[in-house]
């Protein structure tokens, strides 16, 4: 039995790390993908204090998290009755989770595209070496990240037309 509780929280905790490392490589901070991953694979909404337990965290960290996570709306909050106290659980649906994945990578598309026309723009005329090398890799990109933007809408339109619901 001890064994078997050992894989739970070793999965468990590689899971809730995994969430620290997602939002913290989509700028939201590694400290409320924790929070969220510990929120996630709870089985019941949790307080702060909770969370606080169960994370390390301060409470300070835990409700500047919470606050994050509220406003992507990843999280919902529920006053307990008679209480000066709230619970918090994850979203139901995985929807706005994707949304906000699809959202960042659509973030690093438009300005990797923005950034090679810009690039373009001004070596275009440019006949030295290192110039013309300059915008043909600029180029390169440019048309790579327009093909990965089309996959994307792809992705997006396949998902509503599957009716897959996440």
């Amino acid at each position: 039995m001890v064994l078997y509780m050992s894989k739970i929280s070793d999965a468990r905790e590689r899971l809730v790390e995994a969430f620290g490392r997602i939002f913290k490589e989509w700028g939201f901070g590694f400290t409320p993908g924790v929070v969220f991953g510990t929120l996630y694979l709870s089985n019941k909404p949790l307080t702060m204090d909770e969370i606080a337990d169960e994370t390390g965290y301060s409470l300070t960290s835990v409700h500047n998290s919470l606050r994050i996570l509220l406003r992507l709306g990843l999280v919902t909050r529920r006053r307990i009755v008679g209480l000066r106290k709230a619970k918090f659980k994850p979203i139901e649906s995985e929807r706005h989770l994707i949304a906000l994945f699809i959202n960042k990578v659509k973030e690093n598309i438009k300005i990797m595209i923005s950034t090679t026309e810009y690039t373009m723009s001004l070596l275009r005329n440019d006949n030295s070496e290192k110039g013309r090398f300059c915008f043909e890799r600029a180029e390169r990109l440019n048309r790579f990240y327009r093909f990965l933007s089309r996959k994307v809408e792809e992705a997006e339109k396949s998902m509503e037309v599957d009716g897959i619901e996440w």
